[in-house]
């Protein structure tokens, strides 16, 4: 399948149709969406609430001691993360991370504090792939302080 010539958009659409057809192909998917979103880090996630296991399928943006550390202990503690237990999160749909959890709150977490911003996460971004009542794939884009919003009073 040739490239499309066009938009940015197009082929963003293209290299996610790619990646699902050729999972080497993931790599350059989540590099290419990291650029259109300007993110510092962007994972492809798959939860399986049957067995309670969560793992990162690819990432982009991270070095591995980051991802390691992650994995090893920040995901206890990442708010966004515990958040995201509690909403709907059915498929096509896209949350900010400050939607669920305040910026001032993340701020003063300690995932935040010794950990998300040396990394530059800041700000969070998570679309539902796919979800059912056992499994949800996520893709995660996060972004440095720059332009953090704060949520709108309901109705505003």
């Amino acid at each position: 399948m040739a490239a499309p010539a066009g938009s940015s958009f197009d082929e963003l659409v293209f290299a996610i149709y790619r990646a699902a057809e050729s999972p080497s192909a993931w790599k350059d998917c989540l590099d290419r969406i990291r650029g259109a979103l300007d993110g510092t880090g962007i994972s492809l996630m798959h939860h399986d609430a049957e067995f309670q296991q969560r793992s990162v399928v690819a990432h982009e943006g991270f070095d591995e001691q980051s991802f390691v550390r992650y994995r090893d202990y920040y995901h206890q503690v990442d708010p966004w993360g515990q958040a995201l237990r509690h909403i709907d999160l059915s498929a096509g749909r896209v949350v900010e991370g400050c939607e669920i959890v305040a910026p001032a709150d993340v701020r003063r977490s300690e995932y935040y504090a010794d950990f998300g911003r040396y990394i530059g996460s800041a700000q969070s971004l998570f679309g539902a792939i796919e979800t059912d009542e056992k499994r949800t794939a996520l893709i995660i884009v996060l972004r440095g302080p720059a332009g953090v919003r704060e949520p709108r009073a309901a109705g505003g």
